[in-house]
C-alpha cells in the first residue's frame, strides 16, 4: 500500500509539472497574439508594456495555487485508480 501511495504521489508531480509547463507555453503563446495587434496609446505617443511571467502569480496567487493543486489532484488520482487496480 505504501508502494502505491508513492508512486502516486509521483504520478501526481508529474501531472503537475506538466500542467504547469503547458499552462505557460499556452499563457506565452497567448499573450503573443494578444500583443501582436496594435494598441491604442494613451495620449502621449508611445505607449510601453512590461511585464513579468510572475505577474499572474502576484496578481492571483489563490488562483495559480488552485490550478496547480488541481493538476497534482487529477494525476494522483487517475494514477492510484490505475495502480490500485493493477495490483489487486
Amino acid at each position: 500500500m505504501l508502494w502505491l501511495l508513492i508512486k502516486s504521489t509521483l504520478a501526481g508531480l508529474v501531472s503537475l509539472v506538466i500542467g504547469g509547463l503547458a499552462g505557460v507555453f499556452l499563457f506565452l503563446i497567448w499573450t503573443a497574439y494578444f500583443f501582436k495587434s496594435p494598441m491604442e496609446s494613451a495620449g502621449s505617443g508611445n505607449l510601453e508594456v512590461g511585464w513579468d511571467l510572475l505577474t499572474i502569480f502576484r496578481n492571483y496567487p489563490l488562483t495559480v495555487l488552485l490550478i496547480l493543486l488541481s493538476a497534482f489532484a487529477v494525476g494522483f488520482v487517475l494514477s492510484f485508480r490505475r495502480f490500485a487496480k493493477s495490483n489487486g
